[in-house]
C-alpha cells in the first residue's frame, strides 16, 4: 500500500530541517560565498541534484536559513523585551544569553553578516533590513525608558539603540574568536547598566497629597 500523502509531507519537512541544520553548520565553518554545494550534499547523503529537489537553488536554501534564524530572533525579542522601557533595557543581557546558547547559530550569523558587507552579496539587503528593524525596535524601547526617567543628559534614543546594537554584534564576534576570555552576557550587562545610569532614575509618581 503506497504511503499516505501526509506521511510523505512530514518526511519531506523533516528532511528539509535536517538539511537546514547541516547547512547552518557548514556555513558557520566555511562561509557561503564561493563555496559549492557538493560538501553539503555529501554530508546529508544527497547529490547536488537531490539537494535542489528540496531547495530549488543555492539562494533559496540561504533565504530559508536566514528566515528561520530571523524568526527565532524575533520570537526571543518579543518574549524577553515585551515589557518595554527600562524593564526591556534591563532584559537585553537575557536576550544575549539565549542568543549564544547555540554557538553554531551565532557563528552562522556572524559569518553571514561579514559576507553581507559586499553590496553584491545575496544577504546584503537582508542584513541591512534586519539591522534597521532591530535598531528601530530598540529605539522605541529606549525612547520609552528615556521619557519615563529623569536625567540631566540629553540622550538620543536612536543613538543609544545604535550603541546597544553595536555592542551586541561586536561582542558576539569577539566571543566566537576567544570564547574562554570573552563573556558576552557580562559585557551586555555593563552596557545596559551604563545606558540606564545615563537615562537616569525613573520618574516618581505625582504627589497626590
Amino acid at each position: 500500500m503506497p504511503p499516505v500523502k501526509g506521511s510523505k509531507q512530514k518526511r519531506g519537512l523533516a528532511r528539509r530541517r535536517e538539511i537546514l541544520a547541516a547547512a547552518v553548520d557548514e556555513i558557520a565553518r566555511n562561509g557561503f560565498r564561493g563555496r559549492g554545494l557538493k560538501r553539503l550534499a555529501e554530508r546529508v547523503g544527497l547529490s547536488e541534484a537531490g539537494l535542489f529537489h528540496h531547495f530549488g537553488t543555492k539562494n533559496e536554501l540561504l533565504q530559508e536559513m536566514l528566515e528561520e534564524r530571523h524568526a527565532q530572533g524575533v520570537e526571543r525579542f518579543d518574549r524577553l523585551l515585551s515589557g518595554g522601557g527600562r524593564k526591556a533595557v534591563a532584559a537585553l543581557p537575557d536576550l544575549m544569553a539565549e542568543t549564544i546558547e547555540q554557538p553554531e547559530l551565532s557563528k552562522f550569523t556572524m559569518v553571514m553578516l561579514a559576507e553581507s558587507y559586499e553590496t553584491d552579496s545575496y544577504s546584503h539587503d537582508y542584513y541591512v533590513d534586519r539591522h534597521d528593524r532591530f535598531r528601530r525596535n530598540l529605539s522605541d524601547i529606549l525612547r520609552e525608558a528615556i521619557e519615563d526617567s529623569e536625567s540631566d543628559l540629553d540622550i538620543n534614543a536612536e543613538t543609544a539603540a545604535t550603541l546597544a546594537q553595536a555592542v551586541m554584534d561586536g561582542v558576539q564576534g569577539l566571543w566566537i574568536l576567544d570564547p574562554d576570555n570573552v563573556d558576552p552576557v557580562e559585557v551586555m550587562k555593563l552596557c545596559c547598566e551604563l545606558l540606564l545610569r545615563g537615562i537616569g532614575s525613573a520618574k516618581l509618581p505625582p504627589d497626590t497629597n
